[in-house]
């Protein structure tokens, strides 16, 4: 996490996935804010209707972060 800031170009994306039931989304948010606190969180991506969750925590989470 502490990398990416310097591989993306200006204004760079990333999209960030975890797909661990153990953990939410504010598990890979805090640790993007912590580690790398030039990304800025954008949104978090809906999962498709195909593969509906239970709970949405413990699903996919994929997340979008912006440089700058």
């Amino acid at each position: 996490l502490r990398r990416l800031p310097e591989l993306l170009s200006p204004e760079g994306t990333v999209l960030a996935c975890m797909n661990d039931p153990a953990f939410g989304a504010d598990f890979l948010i805090d640790g993007v804010t912590r580690e790398a606190p030039s990304l800025r969180f954008e949104q978090r991506l809906d999962n498709p209707p195909e593969f509906p969750d239970a709970d949405v925590e413990c699903g996919l989470k994929a997340l979008v972060f912006r440089l700058g």
